[in-house]
């Protein structure tokens, strides 16, 4: 089954105090600088967030978001998860898959025997 939303990372914790950038985790850390919008759920709704920059140090990737403004801000966002509309996605390699296309999917053995689903 195909989502409509793809999981980037989950805000950690706030960081530079008069900032208000918020910490993600994510593989691919370069792929944020790219990224004008985020998404977060709420209710089963993904509602839209700015990104208005973005820097990577090492793995880490801070985030600048629309209406964070300051720590309190930030902090707020802590736990938040962070997701990106399908359209925007990184494209995948000929021998990738997104996680989120083969949950659920049922596993074979190379001899044609059900060996289970993906969870």
């Amino acid at each position: 089954m195909k989502h409509d939303y793809l999981l980037l990372g989950e805000v950690v914790r706030p960081q530079h105090s008069r900032r208000g950038e918020a910490q993600t985790l994510h593989r691919d850390p370069e792929r944020f600088l790219e990224l004008k919008t985020v998404y977060r759920e709420r209710e089963g709704r993904y509602e839209p967030i700015g990104v208005t920059g973005a820097r990577v140090r090492e793995d880490d990737v801070f985030l600048m978001l629309e209406g964070v403004r300051d720590r309190n801000a930030a902090e707020a966002m802590r736990g938040v998860k962070l997701w990106v509309d399908r359209a925007h996605a990184r494209e995948l390699g000929e021998d990738e898959v997104y996680i989120a296309d083969i949950l659920g999917a049922e596993a074979l053995r190379h001899t044609g025997q059900p060996r289970g689903h993906a969870a």
